[in-house]
């Protein structure tokens, strides 16, 4: 009967480390890398120290089997940590998108918000609940791994994994191009409405009402034309109001 290899167990727990690196921590970094343009300095700094772990394995002057097992340990435990590190950022990441989404949309008003998006109202404002709450949950976990360290990192990395999974649906429905274009029109409408009213200012101030038919013919027409390339609701409204509350 042959002698049980001394080395196995660290065999064993180098073949574990490696085994969650690929199915975990690679994963995790791709979206993180997609997501970012610099990586991190303390993602580097930890890759950095996880290999350092793994180097001193190898170390001669580290005999010990009990001592180069520790080093494997501490490998996975900081893998663990780098490995949600990434996903925290990815979720940060689309939450800043989110919410700088929601805010333009808070300023050209929400009533437009079925013109800058690229599904129906409704499955968006489902899939934004949706978010937020996973969101918060991921949130809830990550105060679970501050106040106690038997939290499985597994169960982790799917809490969070869900959330970025809803969070990417959700910003694939937002369309900042559509958005931007009402951006523009909304600040070409009031460019449009401070003019029209200057045109009835000199209007008033015109002793021949002629000349004040002749203008109101051309703002009308003029109005007409901008409207329909810009925001036919908005300027048609404004300047609706300008003309009912005028009187020469």
């Amino acid at each position: 009967m042959c002698d049980e290899d001394p080395n196995s167990n660290l065999f064993d727990q180098l073949g574990e480390f490696f085994k969650f690196y690929n199915k975990q921590f690679i994963p995790a970094h791709s979206l993180l890398v997609s997501k970012i343009d610099t990586m991190p300095q303390d993602i580097k700094g930890q890759v950095l120290q996880i290999f350092k772990y793994l180097s001193n394995v190898f170390d001669e002057d580290v005999v010990s089997q009990e001592a180069k097992g520790q080093h494997i340990f501490h490998a996975e435990r900081a893998l663990n940590d780098i490995t949600v590190v990434c996903y925290k950022y990815v979720l940060g990441s689309i939450i800043g998108e989110t919410s700088q989404f929601s805010a333009k949309i808070d300023k050209i008003g929400k009533a437009k918000l079925q013109y800058c998006i690229d599904t129906d109202l409704d499955t968006y404002n489902k899939t934004y609940k949706l978010f937020d709450r996973h969101r918060k949950q991921a949130v809830e976990i990550e105060e679970c791994t501050t106040e106690s360290s038997n939290v499985n990192t597994i169960k982790i990395i799917k809490t969070y994994g869900d959330a970025i999974k809803i969070g990417s649906e959700l910003t694939n429905y937002m369309n900042f191009d559509k958005l931007e274009s009402l951006e523009i029109a909304g600040s070409q409408t009031t460019e449009i409405v401070n003019n029209q009213r200057e045109m009835i200012d000199h209007l008033k101030q015109l002793t021949s009402k002629k000349q004040q038919i002749f203008y109101i013919i051309v703002g009308v027409v003029l109005t007409t034309i901008l409207a329909a390339v810009i925001d036919e609701t908005a300027v048609i409204n404004a300047i609706s109001d300008i003309t009912t509350n005028w009187t020469p």
